[in-house]
């Protein structure tokens, strides 16, 4: 596009080295800039080192996020379960009438809690898929290359066994105001 500019002075302001021995990077990048003070350099270590610290960077910001909606989903686990004891509070007492234990009842509202777990962690997976694989798609369109795609086991076995974990941790102390409904309701 350079015939089309009048009057412009053309130059090269980037310079890339492709080098036969890659262990003389450094070797090689001391030797230019010694030569060429005023050159600015970037070679595959200094590269490597950026990515490694942007690489750190985004797993720590995850691993926050994924506490803060660790957090956020418990709150939301405990309320779920106050709603479900409160609305069955004569249901307890009734059960409670005909004999029930107080740990009974709380082992039954727990065992719904971890049911819930279950069933709320398969729908978080099946949708974090189905999300990533959406993603895909659009993140292809600005890489311009093709990208994998894999259903990893792994990661959807540790979500199941999380989620399901921290909905009966959580679901506890409201299945623990079950047990204490009198029966006398």
């Amino acid at each position: 596009a350079v015939q089309y500019f009048n009057n412009l002075e053309t130059q090269a302001n980037v310079l890339y080295l492709q080098l036969k021995d890659p262990a003389r990077v450094e070797e090689i990048d001391r030797a230019i800039l010694r030569q060429f003070p005023y050159f600015d350099s970037t070679t595959t270590e200094d590269l490597e080192q950026v990515y490694a610290e942007l690489a750190s960077n985004l797993n720590q910001l995850v691993t926050v996020m994924g506490l803060l909606s660790l957090l956020i989903g418990s709150i939301g686990i405990v309320n779920t379960m106050q709603v479900i004891v409160r609305r069955r509070t004569l249901e307890v007492a009734v059960l409670k009438t005909i004999g029930l234990q107080a740990r009974q009842v709380t082992v039954l509202f727990l065992v719904e809690a971890f049911i819930m777990g279950v069933i709320g962690s398969l729908a978080g997976i099946v949708l974090g898929w189905g999300t990533v694989f959406v993603l895909k798609s659009a993140a292809e369109v600005f890489v311009a290359q093709q990208l994998a795609f894999q259903v990893a086991p792994g990661p959807a076995l540790n979500g199941l066994v999380v989620g399901t974990l921290v909905t009966t941790v959580f679901g506890f102390l409201p299945t623990l105001s079950a047990g204490q409904v009198r029966p006398a309701i």
